[in-house]
Parts: C-alpha cells; sequence; structure tokens
C-alpha cells in the first residue's frame, strides 16, 4: 500500500523518465536530420564530379576526333588560342537536367594540350569540381586534378 506522502514521487519519477526520454528522441532527430543534408550535398557533389569528368571526356574525344576549325566550330567549340564549349542542362537517361560543364582546352593543336572540365550541380548549395588534364605526347598519358569548390 503507497501512504499519502509517496503517491507524488511515481508522477515526478514518471515525468521524468518522459522528459529523458523526449530528449533521447529529439537528439536522434536531430542527427538525422544533420545526416540527411550531408548525404544529399554528398549526392550534389558526386554529380558535379561525375559532370566535370563527362567534360573532360567530351574534350579528349574532340582532342581525338576533331581536326579542322570547322569540325571543332560544328561539334559546339568556340576556337581561339583556347577552345572552349558550355553545355548546359545536361541530361541523365531519363531526360531529367543534372547540372552543366565547362571545358576550356589550352593549345589544343600542340602536342601537350592542357584541358580543364568544371561541372556544375544545382543545388540550394551549389556544388563545383573541376578536373585538369595535362597531357604530353598527346593524350598518351593524362595527369588528373581534382578541385572541389563549396558554395555555403
Amino acid at each position: 500500500m503507497i501512504k499519502n506522502s509517496q503517491k507524488g514521487v511515481v508522477l515526478i519519477i514518471g515525468l521524468i523518465f518522459i522528459f529523458l526520454t523526449a530528449l533521447f528522441v529529439a537528439g536522434i532527430l536531430l542527427i538525422t536530420s544533420i545526416e540527411h543534408r550531408h548525404v544529399i550535398r554528398d549526392q550534389y557533389s558526386l554529380t558535379a564530379f561525375h559532370l566535370a569528368e563527362a567534360g573532360a571526356d567530351d574534350a579528349l574525344w574532340a582532342l581525338k576526333n576533331l581536326y579542322t576549325t570547322s569540325e571543332w566550330t560544328n561539334a559546339g567549340w568556340t576556337t581561339g588560342t583556347t577552345y572552349t564549349k558550355t553545355v548546359t542542362s545536361f541530361t541523365d537517361s531519363t531526360g531529367t537536367a543534372i547540372g552543366d560543364y565547362d571545358i576550356a582546352i589550352s593549345d589544343p593543336t600542340s602536342t601537350t594540350p592542357s584541358i580543364e572540365s568544371t561541372g556544375y550541380s544545382p543545388s540550394m548549395t551549389s556544388e563545383e569540381h573541376t578536373s585538369e588534364l595535362q597531357s604530353h605526347s598527346f593524350i598518351s598519358y593524362a595527369v588528373f586534378c581534382l578541385k572541389k569548390k563549396n558554395y555555403t
């Protein structure tokens, strides 16, 4: 039998238990929310990386297959001392636009062209990745450099 003086203790212990449980649940929800934002940001970052790689592949293909200025121009390149190309609204296999990329090829007619390709993934915090390729002996091998720029 519980005495009258002990009836309030059970209520206080119950309230403390409920309060601690609520704190635990709030902490778990906060951690989950933060992790979700990180996953989304990583997804956009990876998309920008792949777009930069797609631009580098586009440039490598052009260097191997385009010979005259008119061929470069017809393929969407701006010619001069540096050849440039911008692809906007790059789409995936379902037709959804996933981002853009810019390409610049320095000294495209020399035996050591340099490619800089930057991929952009549109998001609430835009992600940008740049791939740089420097070739010696005309694409016999390439040096790869990755730069990441976060916009917060």
